[in-house]
């Protein structure tokens, strides 16, 4: 068993189930039929790394049947986010978030995406991640980020 799930226990117990799921941009607004239909996240056993598997619906495009870029942005955004909890990090916001779109999301295609912890730096923390389709194999998208912690003592 090379990956562990790790969205659906995190979502449906203890405080995410309570103060994590209402209102939140993915996975209540977003979520559910012809928006985003599938968002599965696995940890690889043993290291920094998420694999996602996605499929967005037919209700999210820009541009009439290719999904909205912003989509995109906001699904790498919160894996991102999810990867910061996998690895045990503090708290930390998105301070920037670079994205190369290479070819068109059409909805209902099956996606895969992976993102990898690169590295921590005080309170900096580098990730970069890639979504390819599923059925070709080809990048669709990938992006760079940096997350920066909170400090200590918010008031």
């Amino acid at each position: 068993k090379e990956y562990e799930r790790i969205d659906d226990k995190a979502l449906r117990e203890g405080v995410m189930k309570e103060n994590f799921l209402e209102n939140h941009a993915v996975h209540d607004t977003l979520s559910g039929q012809n928006r985003v239909e599938i968002y599965e996240i696995y940890r690889k056993i043993n290291c920094d790394e998420l694999l996602c598997i996605l499929k967005f619906g037919t209700s999210i495009n820009g541009y009439p049947g290719i999904v909205h870029g912003g989509i995109t942005a906001t699904i790498f955004d919160n894996t991102f986010g999810w990867l910061l909890m996998a690895c045990s990090l503090p708290p930390a916001f998105t301070a920037n978030l670079n994205i190369n779109y290479r070819d068109p999301i059409y909805p209902n295609t099956f996606l895969r995406l992976k993102t990898k912890l690169l590295s921590v730096n005080g309170r900096k923390i580098i990730m970069d991640a890639s979504m390819e389709n599923c059925l070709t194999g080809k990048i669709v998208a990938d992006s760079t980020t940096l997350f920066i912690m909170m400090k200590k003592n918010v008031e």
